[in-house]
């Protein structure tokens, strides 16, 4: 209880020193904000980097020129999915005749309708604004769809009406047909206009089309498929591994161009920002130890050149039987008060530039620095032989 009450004699009775330490260690514990900021939010950026550069695979025909209106087999892209991707982008593609006139042809030429079908609204490049409805359904298998607001228009089609179609599965880039259904009924969810979709008629869900297509008999074919790697740092070993998916890399020659058995890996910029950020973390890791040891020797040679004048009375005090333990333990005190008013003053200001959730790591930092810079300074100022001080003050 005296040690408390002493270090709040010293802490108030020398308010300039004791505002001076509150200012350094302030300025300090700014320098400890910055360069642990750093490593922070170099850190964060890393864990970030699969969201603000997603390495991007997708199914392309031999030579990269295409990755759309392919044929891409499903076996094969279930294999490519259990090496971890995210965000899918499937789509398949198919023709309908909705005009009585063109049902029932023989062959079929393409009918009045284009089909889309895809996994998500952002498979087809459709918004739901503006539209009656949500999107949600084209991750299902409802018998739902979005048709285009022209063809709409001609047909006298309205929203919530129940449409009729002979449907057929496209294959090789639409140079053949699979029938699907003679009579494939669909409520109309919603329209898009021309400055949306990929500019196909007629917009239903993967699931729907891919059970319709197994109740027929047929293997159901993508003609796209795309994905986020869900794993970036795992980039070589999604590359080791693609060979068992049956996919190779694009490789210049051309048998088949509708055929999708190559993957494309857009890396190139995630690679390029995983490199920078790794460099700069670890140079930032790497000084860390000595920029430490520079922060607490500034607090060293600071606590030595502002309690040197203290050496009269701490001599006093050991001459009158007070241990130099105890006067070190209350000085210390007294300065680990104003540096936490200090580091105090810092803290509203890590939060402002959005380093708060790393103030804690900051926090400790900063004050593991200033002990033992506490500590050391208290050692040099210590070492006086009480006597000969007080004789030589004479």
């Amino acid at each position: 209880m005296f040690l408390l009450t002493e270090a709040r004699y010293q802490f108030a009775r020398n308010r300039g020193r004791s505002v001076l330490l509150i200012l350094i260690s302030a300025l300090l514990c700014g320098c400890v904000a910055v360069y642990m900021g750093n490593i922070h939010s170099t850190q964060q950026a890393i864990d970030q980097l699969e969201v603000t550069n997603p390495v991007i695979v997708r199914v392309v025909n031999a030579d990269g020129s295409a990755s759309g209106r392919l044929d891409i087999f499903p076996h094969n892209a279930d294999k490519l999915l259990e090496l971890g991707l995210k965000d899918l982008r499937i789509t398949s593609s198919g023709n309908a005749a909705f005009d009585p006139g063109f049902k029932g042809m023989d062959p079929f030429m393409g009918g009045d309708a284009s089909v889309l079908a895809v996994n998500c609204a952002q498979a087809a490049k459709l918004e739901a604004a503006g539209r009656d409805g949500s999107l949600d359904f084209l991750a299902g298998s409802e018998a739902m769809c979005v048709v285009d607001e022209a063809f709409a228009s001609r047909n006298g089609i309205e929203p919530g009406d129940t449409i009729s179609l002979e449907l057929h599965k496209t294959i090789s880039a639409g140079t053949g047909f699979i029938k699907l259904s003679d009579n494939a009924e669909l409520t109309v969810a919603g329209f898009c206009g021309l400055d949306e979709g990929t500019g196909d008629t007629i917009y239903v869900p993967l699931e729907w089309m891919r059970q319709l297509s197994a109740e027929r008999g047929y293997s159901f074919i993508y003609s796209s498929f795309s994905g986020a790697l869900a794993d970036p740092m795992r980039l070589n070993d999604f590359k080791t591994a693609l060979p068992s998916t049956g996919f190779g890399q694009p490789f210049g020659e051309v048998y088949n161009r509708n055929l999708g058995d190559c993957v494309s890996v857009e890396d190139a910029m995630f690679i390029k920002t995983a490199r920078r950020l790794g460099e700069n973390l670890k140079m930032f890791q790497t000084y860390l130890p000595a920029f430490c040891a520079a922060v607490a020797g500034l607090v060293t040679l600071v606590i030595f050149l502002v309690l040197k004048g203290a050496r009269r009375d701490m001599a006093i005090a050991c001459s009158l039987g007070r241990p130099k333990r105890l006067i070190g333990a209350a000085h210390l005190l007294s300065l680990l008060c104003a540096q936490l008013l200090g580091m105090a003053v810092v803290l509203p200001v890590m939060l402002l530039v959005g380093i708060g959730s790393a103030a804690a790591i900051i926090s400790l930092s900063f004050m593991f620095c200033t002990l033992i810079g506490d500590l050391l300074g208290l050692l040099l100022v210590l070492r006086f032989d009480a006597l000969q001080l007080l004789l030589a003050e004479k």
